[in-house]
C-alpha cells in the first residue's frame, strides 16, 4: 500500500542520513517511532544526530511556510557589494512590485564585512562600502516592504576570507539581531572539520569530508541556530552545504539548506535540478517551514 510504502521510505531515510553521518556509538531516540525505527532494522548503537534531541527538534516557527524567495547581492556585485549598489536594487525591486508577487528577501551576501572585529569581538561593515551603517540599510529595506538578509559562513572565514562565525555565534547572532535582520545565509567555506580551506578557488564544498567531520558541520549550524532564537528576533537561517545529504538533516538547524553547488552559469542550474529529480528522498525532508534550497537565479 502507499502508507506502506511511505513507511518503508521514511525508515529508509533515518538510514540513510545515519550513514551518511558516519554513525557510530550510542544513540539515545528522541521518539517513539525513531526507537522503533532503530529496533525493526538491528541497529541498536545508531547514532543519527548529535542535535536530535534538542527541544524543538525541527524549526516550526512559522517563518518559511512557502519557500523563501527574493534577492541576492553574490551573482550581481560578487565581492564588491556596496550601499549604493544595494539600494538601487532594492528600489528597483520595489518599483516593478517584486515584493507583492513574494519575493520578500533582499540579502547581502559576502565582502560586507572588515577583516577585523571591533574591540567588543564584533563583525564591522566596511565603511566606505556602507557608510550608513547596518541598521539605516535594514531601515531602508523594510520601509520598502523587503525583509533584511545578511551573510556569514560557520567557519573560520567566509568563502572570501573575511571573518566567519566559528567560535562567536552567540555574539554575531545579537548584532545581526540588532541591525534588524530577517535572514541569514550561513556559509560552510573554511570549517576546520569539513568544508574547503581555500578561499580564492572555492574548491570541495562543505559537507564533502570525513563523516566525522559531517557531524561536527551539523552542530556548528545548531550552534547558529541555537544563537539566533535567543534573540527573540524572528532570524531565518538558510545553511550552505553544497551536498544532497544536507536534505537529511537541514530541518533540524535550518529553514533552507543547500544540496549542490552555486547556480553561476545554466549548466549549474541543470545539474541542481537533476539531484533534485533523481534523489527521492530529498521530498520528504522537504515542505512547509523546512526547504531544499537550489540556490539563486542567474543574476541580471
Amino acid at each position: 500500500s502507499s502508507r506502506g510504502s511511505s513507511s518503508s521510505s521514511s525508515r529508509a531515510g533515518w538510514v540513510a542520513m545515519a550513514m551518511m553521518l558516519g554513525a557510530k556509538g550510542t544513540w539515545q531516540p528522541c521518539h517513539l517511532w525513531q526507537a522503533n525505527i532503530v529496533h525493526a532494522l538491528r541497529l541498536p548503537t545508531l547514532l543519527l544526530v548529535a542535535s536530535c534531541c534538542r527541544p524543538g527538534q525541527t524549526l516550526k516557527d512559522g517563518l518559511a511556510p512557502l519557500p523563501p524567495m527574493g534577492y541576492n547581492t553574490w551573482n550581481d556585485n560578487a565581492c564588491a557589494p556596496t550601499e549604493q549598489k544595494l539600494k538601487r536594487a532594492v528600489q528597483r525591486l520595489h518599483d516593478l512590485g517584486f515584493a507583492k508577487l513574494g519575493y520578500t528577501y533582499v540579502t547581502l551576501d559576502d565582502c560586507w564585512s572588515l577583516m577585523q572585529r571591533n574591540a567588543q569581538g564584533r563583525l564591522q561593515p566596511i565603511p566606505t562600502a556602507f557608510p550608513s551603517g547596518m541598521a539605516a540599510i535594514s531601515e531602508f529595506i523594510h520601509e520598502r516592504g523587503f525583509k533584511f538578509g545578511m551573510y556569514t559562513d560557520r567557519g573560520v572565514t567566509t568563502c572570501a576570507g573575511f571573518p566567519g562565525s566559528l567560535g562567536n555565534e552567540e555574539l554575531d547572532a545579537q548584532t545581526f539581531a540588532g541591525w534588524g535582520v530577517d535572514y541569514v545565509k550561513n556559509d560552510g567555506c573554511a570549517d576546520p572539520d569539513c568544508g574547503p580551506e581555500d578561499h580564492t578557488n572555492y574548491p570541495g564544498r562543505g559537507g564533502s569530508c570525513p563523516p566525522a567531520g559531517r557531524l561536527k558541520a551539523v552542530q556548528k549550524f545548531e550552534r547558529f541556530s541555537s544563537a539566533l532564537q535567543r534573540t527573540n528576533r524572528s532570524i531565518l537561517h538558510a545553511i550552505c552545504g553544497w551536498q544532497p545529504w544536507w536534505a537529511l538533516v537541514g530541518t533540524s538547524v535550518a529553514h533552507m539548506w543547500r544540496i549542490a553547488q552555486d547556480v553561476r552559469r545554466w549548466d549549474d542550474v541543470y545539474e541542481t535540478s537533476r539531484i533534485m529529480e533523481q534523489l527521492g528522498l530529498l521530498g520528504r525532508w522537504h515542505g512547509p517551514n523546512g526547504w531544499t534550497d537550489a540556490d539563486m537565479l542567474i543574476g541580471s
